[in-house]
């Protein structure tokens, strides 16, 4: 396969290994009613989402002291990659829901940042230089 694709000017890479800081990969909804994020499944979390303890239900509020709008999520999150750093201590703040009270108790997660295994698997990514049979092939290939 990788053969193939470098006739037409693509990298495929088998397995790639980087180390890379995470939010802990809860899976999330936004919810109309409260306007948070809302924590659908912790089956996915990885070990820094486990550190902080994610639970089912969680409703996001604040990350590092920063208020989660969902407006601003994408300029927070950034923030949060952009300026964390190895053992910095990141705390997230969640309304946790009562057992069938239809309440909440506010409760801070907390958990020491460290980049965790990220492996990703049969990825392929064009060239960034290609020759000319690579280019007239490619166009070919996608018909162009």
């Amino acid at each position: 396969m990788k053969e193939v694709f470098e006739k037409i000017g693509i990298d495929f890479i088998k397995e790639n290994v980087t180390y890379e800081f995470s939010f802990g990969s809860p899976n999330l909804e936004f919810n109309q009613e409260t306007k948070r994020l809302v924590v659908t499944s912790t089956d996915d979390l990885d070990e820094f989402g486990k550190a902080l303890g994610f639970k089912k239900g969680d409703e996001l509020s604040k990350l590092n002291g920063t208020e989660l709008k969902i407006e601003d999520i994408k300029e927070t999150i950034n923030n949060y990659y952009t300026n964390l750093k190895e053992n910095d201590l990141v705390k997230i703040e969640v309304y946790r829901p009562k057992r069938g009270k239809g309440k909440y108790k506010l409760k801070t997660l907390e958990a020491k940042a460290r980049k965790i295994k990220i492996i990703e698997r049969n990825k392929i990514a064009l060239k960034e230089t290609l020759t000319d049979k690579q280019k007239q092939t490619i166009r070919a290939w996608l018909g162009l």
